[in-house]
Formats: structure tokens, C-alpha cells, sequence
């Protein structure tokens, strides 16, 4: 459902000072009704107040976000509210592409980009230009400031479950959680997969509980072939939500991919399973990283082979 901003709100809009990512209110002193309705307008786009900075600041270009609602005279779409979409917080897309294990060569996928929390991180660990990356993003101004922070050459804009490409070596995801989008993005995710694939997702709680025939496959899937582990309370808290969240972790088996995908002669037969690479081997680098979080880590990733499993979901 859209929004509409009021016609003095579309003024101020219009009147701003962007400067990179940041953007600066130049109307001079409004009123508190005035201020509070585009203030909280610059907060859904994803803009942050900085007082020291004297303006909003934004993860990237903030202005195809603005000239949109200034073209369509207010009007505006609230992803967090239609889709469900909050952007990852910086430590934890730090986690979950350093559980990802990716390596140079890897085909990635970020199938949900957003604005490109991910995509900052995944550049942190390593070059892009080191791996073949693909990025999938729904939403215009999103796409847009992905296109405008230089991800152009690798972001798509369409529905992620309406992609068909792959395989991957690697996915990466945060995806929608309104009407249990996570499950349908997650589930087609896997599917895009390479043999020995690794798939590393933030989802809401809520798929530990569920009693759909989707939900079920998921749960079916990680005692399969995968992990889950819960992410710390209000993980999500700065982008706008309190929504308990987990950290799910899928590989794809090889002898599972041949058996489904080749009916030649020889390709059926099945491999051996790859060595397990469980998150809690990979999660060293989490304790610096998410310092607030690290009992939590402590406690969860380091308990030792007894805890093979985080949750029991026979």
C-alpha cells in the first residue's frame, strides 16, 4: 500500500542539499508536524539523523529515493511495511558472509540485494572482481541505488522467484519476511544451488513453528542438510524491528543435485557427501565482529561436538 507526503512536505523534499549520502534540510526551521512527517518520510528510506553532520545519513544515494516522491508528488511505497524488507545490520552481514566460506572463482548470489547491506560486506571479505557475483532486486529505488553505488554491472531488477539462472556456489540472503516470503525465497534459493552448494539465509523465527506444507519442507531440508541457529534479540532493532530472527544454513548435497538433474549413464550414481563445514567452525571471526552478541556466540557456536544440531526438528 502507498503513502502520500503532503504537498509542503514535497516542497521541503525539493529544497534539500544532498551531498553524497547525506541529506540536508536547507527550508530553515519547520514545524513539528512538518519535520516529524518528512523526517519520518528520510527514515523509511533509510536515512539515520547525525547530529554532528547536521542531516540524514544514508547506506547509499539517497537521491533517486527523493526525486521519485518529488516526480510522483508524495506518493511513495513503505517496503518494510508492504514486503516486510529491513536492511541487515552491518555485523550481521559481516556473519553471514563470513559463514558463507566464500572462496575466489565462486559463482555468489544475493538474491534479495535490497540496498546493498550485503553486498558492502561481501566486498569487504573479498574483491568482487574475484568472484562471479549476481545480485536480484525487486524494488525501483532500491535497484536504483544499487545501480548509483556502482553494483550496476551485477544487479538485476525483477522478482527473485521468477529467476531461473544459476547454478551458484554460493547464496547470500536476507529475504522478505511478509506472508512467509522467507520460506519461498529460501526454498527456490536452494533449488539454484550448485553440488556442494552453500546457501546462508537470515529468516524470521517464525519457520521453527509453522505448520505449512512449506514450512515443513524447510525444517525437512535443514535436518537433511542444514543448520539454524538463533540470531540475538533485536538483532534488527536499528532498521526498524524487533522481529525474532535465526541463521539458517543449507548444503547442497551432490549426490542429491545428480540424482534430481541427470538421467545419463554414470551421472545418477552418487557421490560422496562433502566434508561438513559446520557454522560454528566458521565463527571465530563473530566474536569481534558482533562483540554485544558474544555470549550468545559463546554459549551457542562453541558448545562442542555434543550439539551437532541447534534444533530439533524431527
Amino acid at each position: 500500500m502507498s503513502k502520500r507526503l503532503s504537498p509542503d512536505a514535497v516542497a521541503i523534499l525539493a529544497t534539500m542539499d544532498i551531498e553524497g549520502n547525506i541529506a540536508r534540510i536547507t527550508a530553515g526551521q519547520l514545524s513539528r508536524d512538518l519535520y516529524v512527517e518528512v523526517n519520518r518520510f528520510l527514515g523509511i528510506q533509510g536515512g539515520k539523523w547525525n547530529r554532528k553532520l547536521r542531516g540524514h545519513v544514508f547506506t547509499g544515494d539517497p537521491r533517486p529515493a527523493i526525486e521519485r516522491a518529488i516526480r510522483d508528488r508524495g506518493e511513495f511505497e513503505d517496503p518494510k511495511s508492504k514486503y516486510g524488507v529491513f536492511e541487515t545490520p552491518p555485523e550481521i552481514a559481516t556473519a553471514v558472509v563470513q559463514a558463507a566460506g566464500i572462496r575466489p572463482g565462486y559463482r555468489v548470489l544475493e538474491p534479495s540485494a535490497g540496498r546493498g547491506a550485503l553486498l558492502r560486506a561481501l566486498a569487504m571479505h573479498i574483491p568482487t572482481k574475484k568472484i562471479k557475483l549476481t545480485a536480484i532486486e525487486l524494488l525501483d529505488d532500491n535497484y536504483q541505488i544499487l545501480v548509483a553505488d556502482g553494483w550496476g554491472n551485477h544487479v538485476v531488477k525483477m522478482d527473485f522467484l521468477l529467476y531461473t539462472g544459476g547454478p551458484f556456489d554460493v547464496v547470500i540472503m536476507n529475504p522478505p519476511f511478509g506472508k512467509q516470503a522467507d520460506i519461498h525465497h529460501v526454498l527456490h534459493a536452494y533449488e539454484l544451488l550448485a553440488p556442494g552448494g552453500r546457501l546462508v539465509a537470515i529468516m524470521g523465527a517464525g519457520m521453527r513453528f509453522r505448520k505449512n506444507k512449506k514450512t515443513n519442507a524447510l525444517r525437512e531440508l535443514i535436518a537433511e542438510c542444514g543448520e539454524i541457529e538463533d540470531l540475538p534479540d533485536h538483532a534488527f532493532h536499528e532498521s526498524g524491528t524487533d522481529v525474532s530472527t535465526v541463521l539458517v544454513t543449507l548444503e547442497r548435497e551432490r549426490h542429491a543435485f545428480a540424482s534430481r538433474h541427470s538421467q545419463s549413464a554414470g551421472e545418477g550414481e552418487k557421490s560422496p557427501r562433502p566434508a561438513p563445514t559446520p557454522f560454528r567452525r566458521k565463527a571465530q571471526w563473530t566474536i569481534d565482529a558482533l562483540p554485544q552478541t558474544s555470549d550468545w556466540l559463546g554459549s551457542r557456536l562453541w558448545a562442542g561436538p555434543s550439539r551437532s544440531r541447534w534444533l530439533d526438528v524431527a
